[in-house]
């Protein structure tokens, strides 16, 4: 991990004006739900890959940023909303102490990776989208690990569909 660093999410929590107690208290609660059991592919790996992405856009913004280390903050792969509970977590967490446009930027563009929700064509949000589905453009070998990964994630869905048991959501696997 080279991007997803305590060092860069405290320098990023600095320039935003958070205290750097604050910021590794919510740095540690971030690797926790990052390091979760169910996560194969919306994990550290995945924030890490994507700030190296940001890193190589040459489009720096603290709000974009943030809304990479949250957006995925809240996961869970049959839940619904997880989009806005990852939202509702940066503005609990960090967004309490930077406010402002800032705070709602952030909370915008964590809502932007949501596939269900219109997109508005705003370069921001294009931009953490992209750089969220980057995967897909990737070399075949990552592309594979990515979906194995992604699998897994969803594999309870299809233990339930093996057993029988109807899903309320319908899984469209590559």
């Amino acid at each position: 991990m080279d991007h997803a660093t305590l060092r860069r999410f405290n320098e990023l929590c600095r320039r935003a004006g958070v205290a750097d107690e604050r910021a590794e208290s919510v740095f540690r609660d971030l690797m926790a739900l990052y390091s979760e059991a169910k996560r194969a592919y919306h994990n550290l790996s995945h924030i890490d890959r994507m700030l190296s992405w940001l890193d190589r856009s040459g489009h720096h913004s603290d709000a974009v940023e943030f809304a990479i280390w949250f957006h995925d903050a809240v996961y869970e792969p049959l839940g619904s909303g997880n989009e806005a509970k990852s939202a509702q977590y940066f503005a609990d967490h960090i967004g309490l102490f930077v406010g402002g446009k800032l705070a709602e930027d952030v909370e915008r563009l964590v809502m932007a990776t949501d596939p269900t929700l219109s997109r508005s064509g705003r370069e921001d949000e294009d931009l953490i989208i992209d750089i969220d589905l980057s995967i897909l453009g990737s070399k075949p070998e990552d592309y594979e690990a990515y979906q194995t990964a992604v699998r897994s994630e969803y594999s309870s869905v299809v233990r339930r569909a093996k057993r029988g048991v109807s899903c309320l959501v319908e899984v469209q696997m590559p």
